[in-house]
């Protein structure tokens, strides 16, 4: 019976390390997306700004957005502009720790899919990696 009892609390102070470790990454995971949701709302506000002063402009480039007070705080995101303007076309967000994408529509709704880590390619873009 005592090695019975010795096994159990072996195999228990095994596991307990291997689940709070796989938690602490899903966190993580959402640490990184939260930031990453931020980042996109930042990148809305300055497009916001731009078309405030150019009401029939079409964002297609991050750099316009950091002329109108873009800041990121998320290191290695990624913020795609698709034709934006008043009216039309969306911003997209990714990021390598995050396994979700944000999409921004120009009435600023946000879309969350699940994908996977890697970036898919629109042509026609310009894309900003954050330093």
């Amino acid at each position: 019976m005592m090695r019975l009892t010795t096994f159990v609390l072996t195999l228990i102070f095994l596991l307990i390390p291997s689940i709070s470790l796989s938690q602490g990454s899903q966190i993580d995971s959402d640490s990184y997306c939260h930031e990453l949701n931020g980042d996109l709302r930042n990148a809305y506000t300055a497009a916001q700004a731009y078309l405030y002063e150019h009401p029939e402009g079409i964002i297609n480039s991050v750099e316009i957005l950091h002329d109108y007070g873009l800041r990121e705080h998320l290191a290695g995101a990624v913020i795609d502009v698709y034709s934006f303007s008043a009216d039309d076309g969306f911003m997209r967000a990714k990021h390598p720790m995050c396994n979700k994408e944000y999409l921004m529509d120009s009435a600023g709704n946000i879309t969350v899919t699940e994908e996977a880590n890697e970036l898919t390619s629109i042509p026609n873009t310009k894309r900003a990696v954050m330093d």
